[in-house]
């Protein structure tokens, strides 16, 4: 069961996984980089009406209108290599959005701490361009609350999303969660439970072995 449903949802979440961190990072420069200016403002708005918005309404309105409306993607379902690709995007693009507020105005805190440190201001008195100190000295130095927020997430690209997966009819690991617990399954959810908090405690332990690779002032002992 594993072996069907797991990669069906990595094909998922991995994309909406790595759409969402260069995004959110990417946010997170500008607004900090034109911090107190009118794109601070306007992302930080939308980063909060997008968290404010529940998700379930999100996939509901992108249903209609992407595929019902527009009729661009399929509503729901799932098909084999190389059609499954038709049926992703559409649930791709409604975690993204779903997903983008929260990790920007984390990683926009993150960046304007770092902003304000003697290096930043050290780098600007020499005369480095700011796009040079914003992408090489600042977003190295932020790369531990990166790390963290990143690698404790990839046990969730194991499950999926169960209310995507269910509402748009995906096959997945968080599907087979659902009917197993629908159908008082509890092996299936044991299984599921069991090969999850695996998952998890092998995450906090990369995490702490990447933080001795990003900053060489931390050593494992």
């Amino acid at each position: 069961l594993f072996a069907r449903k797991a990669p069906v949802s990595a094909a998922i979440q991995i994309p909406v996984f790595l759409i969402e961190l260069g995004l959110q990072l990417l946010l997170a420069l500008l607004v900090a980089y034109n911090r107190g200016r009118w794109p601070d403002y306007l992302v930080t708005l939308l980063a909060v009406l997008g968290m404010s918005v529940p998700g379930l309404s999100i996939y509901l309105a992108a249903q209609w209108f992407f595929g019902g409306y527009l009729g661009i993607f399929p509503v729901a379902g799932w098909d084999v290599w190389p059609y499954w690709i038709s049926f992703a995007a559409l649930p791709i693009l409604v975690s993204v959005l779903g997903g983008l507020g929260g990790g920007t105005r984390f990683y926009r805190t993150v960046i304007l701490e770092e902003i304000n440190a003697d290096y930043v201001r050290t780098a600007k008195a020499k005369g480095v361009p700011q796009n040079e100190v914003m992408l090489t000295h600042v977003l190295r130095n932020v790369m531990i609350p990166v790390v963290t927020n990143t690698i404790v997430a990839l046990p969730g690209l194991l499950v999926g999303a169960l209310l995507l997966e269910r509402l748009f009819q995906i096959p997945g690991f968080g599907g087979l969660l659902v009917d197993a617990i629908g159908n008082q399954d509890f092996v299936v959810v044991m299984a599921v439970v069991y090969v999850t908090s695996i998952a998890y405690c092998l995450a906090l332990l990369l995490t702490d072995i990447c933080y001795m690779l990003v900053d060489p002032r931390i050593v494992l002992r």
